[in-house]
């Protein structure tokens, strides 16, 4: 029997059309590639351009500040005109009172705001926790929570004592370890505020302010840099501090502060937004002058819609520039 076998027909050119096709879809993903990568990149280099400039605008008005802050210093013998409005056509004054300003920066609009650095309590000594015993007044009406304080107060007393006997609900080094917890018990002065957090619970107390800081302590002076000791200032001050220095309660802290910033966005006197009793109170609580130790909060950018940088200082600021210059107790860019 005889078979005839037919050669099959190959078609090559629709093989051929898909690798075309796949080509071209492979060289439009890398196309589109290359340009979101450019796109990123280019975005990428104006904001870091943008925050870079952003940072020497921050740094020059923070210099300009502080020569502001010495020329009011000298031209004004009286702190307390705190307490009245700006007249029409008056100079500004640059006071440690927490309002927001701007000052023009060549041609660039910085926001600045000038605190006094007698913020909080003093923990920088070698009895922290006796500074901080009356912030139980706080937890009065919470058994729980001013029983959990008065451990924590045991704690900080450990950490910083330099013996090793233990207090009623304190912890030394061994029960540190038992924790598996990294750090130990300084068993000196504490060296920066934010060490406080090393402490166990201390995070159900303290809580940082929006920049991130602990402000309800004062800064703890770094080595070689001068102690100051100064009344709490009113302006630089927060709820629990009010509560505490005041004996008020939480409604009535809430209402000071709120009276505080009502205050700060106006042009009225002090006295409009309190009543004598309660400005009696804060007086006998905080002080109203500016300690001469300051901190600096500006924030800068290169325009609308562009990068931003907070920086933040605390330095000590005199009617004149001193030998050494301006020493700085803090220096923060964000």
């Amino acid at each position: 029997m005889k078979y005839n076998f037919r050669k099959p027909v190959t078609d090559n050119e629709g093989a051929a059309l898909i690798i075309v096709l796949c080509f071209l879809v492979l060289a439009a993903l890398i196309t589109s590639s290359v340009v979101v990568t450019s796109q990123i990149g280019a975005k990428s280099l104006k904001v870091n351009i943008d925050r870079a400039y952003a940072t020497y605008l921050a740094e020059g008005a923070i210099a300009r500040l502080q020569w502001l802050i010495m020329a009011d210093r000298r031209k004004s013998a009286n702190p307390l005109r705190i307490f009245k409005a700006n007249l029409e056509g008056e100079q500004s004054r640059y006071l440690a009172d927490g309002k927001s300003r701007n000052i023009d920066y060549y041609n660039s609009e910085v926001n600045v705001e000038i605190y006094d650095m007698s913020s909080g309590f003093d923990i920088s000594g070698s009895n922290p926790s006796k500074n901080l015993a009356p912030l139980q007044r706080v937890y009065h009406n919470d058994p729980d929570k001013k029983e959990e304080f008065k451990i924590f107060l045991d704690c900080l007393t450990d950490y910083v004592d330099r013996n090793d006997f233990v207090h009623l609900k304190g912890m030394e080094e061994d029960d540190y370890l038992n924790l598996n917890f990294p750090q130990r018990p300084r068993n000196s002065n504490l060296e920066y505020r934010e060490e406080i957090l090393f402490i166990p619970n201390a995070q159900s107390f303290f809580f940082p302010d929006k920049y991130g800081r602990l402000s309800i302590f004062n800064i703890i002076p770094p080595k070689g840099l001068s102690k100051y000791k100064s009344k709490n200032n009113f302006f630089s001050a927060d709820k629990n501090l009010i509560m505490t220095k005041c004996q008020v309660n939480e409604n009535e802290a809430d209402d000071i502060i709120e009276n505080r910033d009502r205050w700060l966005n106006s042009n009225k006197d002090f006295f409009y937004f309190f009543e004598s009793g309660t400005i009696g109170k804060l007086k006998n609580a905080f002080s109203f002058k500016d300690s001469g130790y300051y901190t600096l909060i500006v924030n800068a950018s290169p325009g609308k819609g562009m990068a931003r940088r907070t920086m933040i200082v605390s330095l000590r600021i005199t009617q004149a520039m001193q030998s050494l210059g301006n020493q700085y107790y803090q220096y923060v860019i964000y």
